[in-house]
């Protein structure tokens, strides 16, 4: 109505009987739905000069006579005894017609509704109703218990597969959130959703304990996930949008948090079983359910189960290579299990960041499970950068280089794995094996990128060693063209390659001693100041030999020592220890070594009655050229109990010394505790430090004067800070070069 309209409106000074009459009989007629023969104009009009004719406050009082008189009406319309559907619709209907009617008095009544009780602060028509509503229908004790009793009924039978009309539900839902709302009592939440949810928490517990009983964890689980999504999807359509979580929160509760100690025992060979035979939507099920807005500590049982778990399936793998003694079977246990962890952790755990942290740990873990790791490491670099290699296509090839450097990453003993690569390295190069220059230099960029430069310095002065010594031989052989053979030789920085050191020599065929007194002149001619000394333990030599039972000519490669002894029969059909001895002027151990490995070949027979050896006239090869080992020990010999060779041992002391004297230089004075935590702490990107030889080398350095213990705190270091006055010397620095 607007407002030209109201002001057309003329009011008389009369009393309001007659209009509170009409307005009354109107109310009675929107109660029964008889909306015939009604003046919705004149009742407005009635409403509004009652108002402005200072009769709101009757209005509005007989208002609510009129409202609990009809209230009162309806639910006399109530059936006794009835079958809960039709109780229900009973109940819907009755709603109906009272909705109806406070909507249309709403209407008629709008002035009094939006103008007197508003600015008076009175309850509204509206709200008014549905409290009458509520007062007088709903809170009745027999009708609220029917109404729950015919909802909870009516889902049970819905449970147990019978059909039922979803509809009479929700519209009953509605109806009493509404009433709720607007009454501000929890109708909707005593009455509807806590018995709802409290039946639904029962028959759940019913359920599981009777599929924990007949099937296994994953059935039980598949058919869990099932559930929860059926009872989610009835929920929904029954309930309203209000009671989603909490029905939720209770299906998550009943199904899987409840029943977390039973599927997460210590017996977990269920996912063991999943993951291992790849079952990954069941493990994809597994992760949804403990996922799903599950309270943190639960979840935080599952991650915890899973890294227990996914570290021993890491550990058996490792186990059963270690006794396989197979270091290539090893590494790719580990890649494959890299490779499915991580695709895992992306498909079926959604990268969860609790996740990501465990699949890194897992990783961690069984990369440095066992010493022999560093080791088979640096064998699989060998195999992989070596040219006897299988052929494999470039994709394969970075596919498998960057799974090694993934793993290289996660080795916490970096200078044992640079033990072991350096000496494999060294004899690539010096075989001149390498797949090419360039995947060679690419790996060490890499270990740069991860462990800093001064971890790959080695590495790069061999390689440039190796370039050097091309160089100063191509110029050497245009010098000296008329030589009778090929001749090939590594100038080696002293100090640089792992076995530069070790010094077993023997004689030089005569053929090669010219040369190598031609080369030394040349060399030392060039460079000044340095100094050759020729390791003939790593020189080779191609032999050509004939025997007498195939008539083939074969191709031998030897090393110094092999070729020296082969090249005696040369001279002798047979010969002996004693003559070898004097003839080679090698060590008597290393000397046998030689010949039992040429015996083993069969290429040697050994006349023990004599002591002495003879050549093999009826051997023979499946091919013709025969590279022959060297009799020199194994990789690793050298080990200690602990499983860290002796010169790794030696740098790891050095590295703390150091590392202990940087602490105490920059701070002077440290506790105990502190010193070796923050030792620890700086060493651990090097090698995983032992605390026990981190005190063994402060005691070391309190011995020889570096720092000293505090008079009167005994766990309290003190550097001590020495100034020593020296002349001024001149020093000549010689560098040290040998060639085998």
């Amino acid at each position: 109505m607007d407002a030209s309209l109201m002001r057309q409106i003329k009011i008389p000074k009369s009393d309001s009987s007659k209009e509170l009459e009409f307005l009354k009989e109107a109310v009675d007629k929107f109660f029964q739905l008889d909306f015939k023969n009604l003046r919705y104009q004149d009742l407005f009009q009635a409403g509004y000069k009652l108002v402005v004719s200072q009769h709101g406050d009757k209005l509005y009082s007989e208002l609510g006579e009129w409202l609990y008189v009809n209230m009162q009406i309806l639910a006399t319309r109530i059936r006794p005894v009835e079958e809960p559907v039709a109780f229900l619709k009973n109940i819907k209907e009755l709603w109906t017609t009272a909705n109806t009617a406070i909507t249309i008095t709403c209407q008629i009544l709008i002035y009094l509704d939006t103008q007197y009780l508003k600015k008076r602060n009175l309850v509204s028509i509206k709200d008014l109703g549905y409290k009458y509503f509520s007062d007088i229908v709903m809170k009745n004790a027999k009708n609220v218990k029917r109404i729950t009793g015919a909802v909870l009924n009516e889902v049970e039978k819905e449970r147990d597969g019978e059909l039922i009309n979803r509809n009479n539900i929700k519209n009953i839902s509605e109806m009493i959130l509404n009433i709720s709302e607007t009454t501000g009592e929890k109708i909707y939440n005593d009455h509807i959703e806590a018995p709802y949810i409290s039946q639904l928490r029962e028959s759940s517990e019913v359920i599981c304990r009777k599929l924990l009983t007949e099937l296994s964890v994953p059935s039980f689980l598949e058919e869990a996930e099932k559930l929860m999504a059926r009872e989610a999807e009835r929920a929904k359509e029954l309930l309203m949008p209000i009671s989603q979580e909490k029905v939720l929160e209770c299906i998550r509760a009943a199904f899987i948090e409840s029943n977390t100690p039973t599927i997460l025992a210590n017996d977990v060979n269920w996912l063991e079983t999943l993951i291992q035979q790849n079952r990954l939507d069941d493990v994809s099920r597994v992760y949804r359910l403990y996922s799903n807005k599950i309270r943190p500590e639960i979840f935080a049982q599952f991650v915890g189960t899973l890294q227990h778990l996914l570290v021993g399936i890491g550990e058996k793998q490792i186990q059963q290579a270690i006794a396989e003694h197979s270091w290539l079977k090893m590494i790719d246990a580990i890649l494959v299990l890299s490779a499915k962890y991580n695709s895992m952790l992306n498909d079926q755990f959604q990268r969860n960041p609790e996740i990501v942290k465990v699949i890194h740990k897992v990783l961690v873990h069984v990369v440095n499970f066992d010493e022999s790791i560093c080791k088979a490491l640096a064998f699989y670099f060998n195999h992989l950068l070596s040219e006897s290699a299988p052929q494999i296509s470039e994709a394969e090839y970075d596919h498998r280089a960057d799974g090694l450097l993934e793993i290289f990453k996660r080795v916490r003993a970096k200078d044992s794995f640079s033990t072991y690569y350096v000496q494999l390295m060294a004899k690539r190069l010096l075989a001149k094996t390498l797949k090419s220059d360039d995947s060679e230099r690419a790996v060490i960029r890499k270990f740069k990128a991860e462990c800093g430069i001064q971890y790959t310095l080695k590495m790069e002065s061999m390689m440039k060693d190796v370039v050097v010594s091309h160089d100063e031989c191509t110029e050497f052989l245009d010098a000296h063209e008329n030589l009778p053979f090929q001749f090939d030789i590594f100038i080696l920085t002293n100090g640089l390659w792992s076995f530069a050191n070790l010094s077993v020599n023997c004689a030089m065929p005569p053929q090669l001693e010219g040369v190598r007194k031609s080369f030394e002149n040349f060399y030392l001619g060039k460079h000044k100041g340095r100094k050759l000394v020729w390791r003939m333990n790593k020189s080779t030599l191609e032999l050509v030999g004939s025997f007498a039972a195939s008539n083939q000519r074969y191709f031998f490669t030897a090393y110094m020592m092999e070729a020296m002894i082969l090249l005696a029969f040369n001279e002798f059909e047979e010969v002996s220890v004693e003559q070898l001895k004097d003839m080679l002027k090698a060590p008597c151990e290393v000397l046998e070594r030689s010949l039992t490995l040429l015996s083993k070949i069969k290429l040697l027979l050994h006349l023990k009655d004599r002591n002495s050896y003879t050549l093999n006239a009826q051997y023979r090869s499946r091919t013709i050229k025969v590279r022959i080992p060297s009799s020199e020990k194994a990789l690793g010999d050298n080990e200690g109990a602990e499983g860290i060779s002796v010169e790794l041992r030696r740098e790891r002391e050095q590295k703390i010394d150091a590392t202990l004297v940087k602490i105490m230089k920059g701070r002077h004075q440290v506790l105990h505790n502190t010193l070796i935590e923050d030792a620890a702490k700086m060493l651990s990107a090097s090698f995983p430090p032992d605390t026990g030889l981190i005190k063994l080398r402060i005691e070391y350095l309190i011995e020889a004067e570096y720092i000293k213990r505090s008079p009167s705190d005994r766990k309290l270091y003190i550097y001590l800070s020495l100034i020593h006055i020296c002349r001024c010397r001149r020093y000549a620095v010689c560098r040290s070069r040998w060639s085998p």
